[in-house]
């Protein structure tokens, strides 16, 4: 009798236990449904408002000057009324830097609930380079900018005196290649040395050629010989001290050729 009572309250116990399990299961089941529930009704009511709410209304530009707003937007390409998510926007961004050359960066902002602006920082030219018969403006780091046949737009500019054999690709829009492929780099780190030394405004052109052999003009009266890009700045700095010191002698009218290519002598050959 005694074990019987004992068998009934141990089955009664394992009835409770499966009783208690089946209704921790259903609740957790039934927070799962519900957190799901939300979670889809959330992505369905965001993806709502992106299509119904977030429609371009306004599209701003930001810090041009050569270009107008109007190009700009052309080029972005994005009409009003389209979603202001419906665009990628690096895919946009190197789009209108392609597109335009004097684009330096672009950054594409998104302002909810429905305004693009777009943040333009634009190149200028610091020198020019001809070929053929035909000038192309450069930046620094030898972008080509445009082709102009306009002397207008090369005025203050410094001349890049390059061969067209020396050039293996030329377009806009582009870098300027050269079959050298060091020589890009050699120019752009002479320009900015150049640039150091407050020079710019007195150096007429750089004959890069040979980028082993670089000449620089000088006040239109110098014609210097500086060797190789090495110790750039300190040959700059002995030329800039030479022609100072040329410039106190006979008036200044002085012209010549100055080897500077090695820098602890320098060499003033005077031109009749």
């Amino acid at each position: 009798m005694q074990s019987q009572q004992k068998v009934r309250f141990k089955k009664r116990s394992v009835d409770l236990d499966e009783l208690k399990q089946r209704q921790e299961s259903k609740r957790r089941r039934r927070r799962v449904f519900y957190i799901s529930l939300f979670t889809a009704l959330c992505i369905i009511f965001t993806a709502v408002c992106f299509i119904v709410f977030f429609k371009i209304k306004t599209v701003e530009v930001e810090g041009v000057s050569r270009y107008s707003a109007e190009e700009i937007i052309s080029a972005f390409g994005v009409e009003q009324g389209k979603n202001l998510y419906a665009f990628d926007k690096d895919e946009k961004e190197a789009a209108l830097m392609s597109e335009l050359p004097y684009i330096n960066s672009v950054t594409i902002e998104r302002v909810l609930p429905s305004t693009v602006i777009i943040h333009v920082e634009e190149k200028e030219p610091c020198m020019y380079v001809e070929l053929s018969g035909e000038q192309y403006l450069l930046t620094d780091d030898m972008h080509i900018l445009e082709y102009t046949a306009d002397p207008i737009k090369l005025y203050g500019l410094l001349k890049l005196d390059m061969e067209p054999e020396t050039v293996s690709r030329c377009i806009v829009g582009e870098k300027l290649f050269f079959t050298d492929r060091r020589t890009g780099d050699v120019i752009s780190e002479a320009y900015r040395e150049i640039e150091r030394a407050e020079l710019v405004n007195r150096v007429t052109y750089i004959d890069a050629n040979n980028r082993f052999g670089i000449y620089i003009g000088l006040d239109n009266s110098y014609e210097a010989y500086m060797g190789d890009i090495n110790e750039f700045d300190t040959k700059l700095a002995f030329l800039k001290g030479i022609t100072d010191k040329l410039s106190t002698l006979d008036g200044g009218r002085d012209k010549g050729r100055i080897d500077v290519s090695e820098i602890n002598k320098g060499i003033f050959t005077p031109v009749n």
